[in-house]
């Protein structure tokens, strides 16, 4: 079964809105809402340097399970193709 929760009102609006999709199987329920990967460069003295950000949906850190904190220290991991975020 496959629950979306949506801001934008439809199940077609999710490749459109930081929507949440809530599976739910045998075992436990996965949340999965969608996230941006954004450049803003800056300049420090007088070099440009690229700064990342990955944006999250606000269903999706503001939820009971998420479990990072807000300025938390995170530890990224490129394994296989998946990245992974976990606490440091």
């Amino acid at each position: 079964m496959v629950i979306i929760w949506s801001k934008c009102g439809s199940e077609s609006d999710i490749t459109e809105c930081g929507d949440i999709v809530v599976t739910k199987g045998d075992k436990e329920e996965m949340k999965v809402g969608r996230a941006k990967l954004i450049n803003k460069p800056t300049v420090t003295k007088g070099k440009k340097y690229d700064k990342f950000f990955i944006y999250l949906s606000s269903f999706v850190v503001k939820d009971k399970d998420f479990p990072f904190k807000v300025k938390e220290e995170l530890l990224v991991k490129i394994e296989k193709g998946k990245l992974t975020i976990e606490k440091a």
